[in-house]
């Protein structure tokens, strides 16, 4: 008669847990005969050499019980800590934030090493600025502000609290960078003159750099590329194109040689390549458009897409992935000026939420100057994308 699947399996449970009550009745009978013999010891040997022979008992309890500890309690405390510490991550890339500042902190207190207490403790501080809840932008800045002071902590994870921290202040006021980083370096990063924007702008060059200072990453050398070809565009006579086309593929090849992707969460290393891609693009248009440059680019942006596909990025697309399709599409339509190609780059935006907090960078653009960079840009592709064309409508943003 043939078992079924289930059976076989029901049948080699019970055979392996008999097994296992094998082997304990086994363990029993000889401790039990180890027992007799030291009792039997006792006895024939006299209270002479009785304390002594318990002595030696006692001393290799204590042998046996360190060795158990080591070989046995200490592995499984860390398999269940792993899978503890995992499913935290995988609840902070899934966005509640909420449940992971209420995990965290017990993890935290369990690090095995520096090296973890300082990730968590990141994965913490980023915890309380997505929340945002009263006090907790104030709260995220003192967590990895913490770990940037803590020199026991690697520098690897000490630069990604920096990472972290220009994130944030490139997206704040110059009166929040003001009250929570008037202290030694920070305070030295402002410059004295320039506008509000200009002066953040700054900071959060500085603080890039900082960063890159205490521990080379490729996340920080792609934002620095990235930020001179902002600037290079707010002051494009301020510097030889040729010369900041060049520091700037310097820290972008810089950003390639660290192969560090797998420190970083999905939403970052996409992030990150959106920084290289953007360069890649500045640079081949600094450089005149040479063929070779210009590909480098494209390609730079099919990184983002499809890493962005990979990691599931792509299903619910954040800022950075909505600014990935419109740098990429004035790259094709500048350097390039392949319609179709800027018609599908831009498809997508027909079904986005143009008022949603992902596409406020497009909402902007309806205060700023017609001669503004960006909005010159998004009035030209609306003139090719009827999709884009409809979607900046929708924002009040006429395009003539």
């Amino acid at each position: 008669m043939q078992t079924s699947p289930v059976q076989t399996h029901q049948l080699k449970v019970l055979v392996l847990a008999g097994v296992k009550v094998m082997r304990v009745n086994q363990i029993l009978q000889k401790v039990l005969v180890i027992a007799k013999v030291l009792v039997n010891l006792i006895i024939f040997m006299g209270k002479r050499y009785t304390l002594l022979l318990l002595a030696l008992i006692l001393s290799g309890a204590v042998v046996f019980g360190y060795i158990y500890y080591m070989r046995f309690y200490m592995p499984q405390q860390s398999n269940t800590y792993q899978a503890d510490a995992r499913a935290a991550y995988d609840t902070f890339v899934s966005g509640d934030y909420a449940a992971s500042i209420n995990n965290l902190p017990t993890l935290i207190a369990q690090a095995p090493n520096k090296s973890e207490f300082g990730r968590l403790k990141i994965l913490l501080g980023v915890s309380y600025w997505f929340r945002n809840q009263s006090g907790d932008r104030t709260q995220a800045i003192k967590t990895l502000k913490e770990v940037v002071n803590d020199y026991s902590i690697p520098a690897a994870w000490r630069a990604q609290a920096l990472n972290s921290i220009a994130r944030f202040v490139n997206d704040s006021s110059l009166s929040f960078y003001q009250i929570h980083f008037s202290e030694a370096p920070y305070n030295a990063f402002v410059p004295a003159e320039g506008t509000e924007a200009q002066k953040v702008s700054a900071a959060y060059l500085a603080l890039l750099k900082y960063s890159d200072d205490t521990y080379p990453t490729s996340w920080a050398e792609y934002s620095i590329a990235h930020q001179y070809a902002s600037l290079s565009v707010s002051n494009p006579t301020a510097a030889d194109p040729k010369e900041t086309a060049e520091m700037m593929m310097k820290y972008v090849k810089d950003g390639d040689s660290r192969h560090d992707e797998s420190i970083y969460s999905p939403s970052i290393l996409v992030h990150g390549y959106y920084h290289r891609a953007v360069s890649l693009g500045r640079i081949s248009f600094l450089l005149g458009s040479p063929a070779e440059s210009v590909k480098e680019a494209e390609d730079a942006y099919a990184l983002v897409f499809d890493t962005a596909k990979a990691t599931g990025q792509d299903k619910n697309p954040s800022i950075i992935i909505w600014r990935a399709r419109f740098y990429n599409a004035n790259l094709v339509s500048s350097q390039l000026n392949r319609e179709e190609d800027i018609r599908a780059i831009l498809q997508p935006f027909a079904d986005a939420d143009p008022l949603s907090e992902e596409l406020r960078f497009f909402a902007n653009l309806k205060n700023v100057p017609d001669t503004n960079f960006n909005k010159m840009v998004a009035i030209k592709l609306a003139k090719i994308s009827p999709e884009f064309r409809v979607f900046l409508d929708k924002l009040g943003i006429v395009v003539n």
